[in-house]
């Protein structure tokens, strides 16, 4: 596990690598810059993921369109990379890993895009684009990626409001595909896959910058 980044006074370009068999933590390589979230008048912001036995983390920024970034960590050699650029600059968005590959779905109000990266070809491709929802939790399972939760409307002609919905990604076919609901109506859930199930946890109930997180937990099963 990595923790990096951040703030503590400053901003941060600090990489810290946690080892459970030991229950210890150790030192890696900065990164190649200092970065943390919500800077004040610069909406920057990061997510990221492990494939092919390497760390990427994807950089937006809503006010430079052209300033977006994925840089790589390499574990073996403790070194950091510059690799091709996120496909988009949306200020939402979530990740996820299936197989080797890394999955971003980026995200405003009234949908998302989907971009994957091959980390072997060092290339972003476009995939089939989420219409309907933004702000979800993204998670991988059974060969599959799906969405938990989000807002729909477009704040405009349509009234946001948090959905429970859950949508189906296959990579097969590059469709998405609506799969039920949550029990809870969230938004920006973190989800989690571990061995069959899928955890979902967090998020927000309304769409007020200041609501009250969500504490529910719950577990679902994937369809093959």
């Amino acid at each position: 596990m990595y923790a990096l980044a951040g703030f503590s006074g400053s901003t941060l370009a600090r990489v810290d690598e946690y080892d459970p068999a030991t229950d210890t933590w150790t030192r890696r390589a900065d990164m190649l810059t200092p970065r943390r979230n919500f800077v004040a008048g610069v909406d920057v912001h990061y997510g990221g993921g492990a494939a092919n036995g390497r760390l990427y983390v994807v950089e937006f920024n809503t006010n430079l369109s052209s300033l977006t970034a994925t840089y790589e960590y390499d574990p073996g050699t403790d070194r950091w990379t510059t690799k091709a650029p996120v496909p988009f600059s949306y200020q939402e968005f979530a990740t996820t890993t299936l197989g080797e590959e890394l999955y971003v779905l980026a995200s405003s109000a009234g949908g998302g895009k989907l971009a994957v990266y091959d980390p072997v070809g060092d290339v972003w491709v476009l995939r089939a684009a989420l219409p309907t929802i933004a702000l979800p939790g993204l998670v991988a399972a059974n060969g599959k990626v799906y969405t938990v939760g989000g807002v729909t409307g477009d704040g405009t002609l349509t009234p946001l409001a948090v959905s429970p919905a859950v949508y189906e990604y296959d990579p097969a076919v590059d469709r998405w595909a609506a799969r039920g609901d949550l029990t809870v109506s969230r938004h920006s859930p973190a989800a989690v896959d571990v061995g069959s199930e899928v955890f979902v946890m967090g998020g927000s109930s309304t769409t007020s910058l200041f609501a009250t997180p969500v504490a529910t937990v719950e577990e679902g099963t994937p369809r093959p």
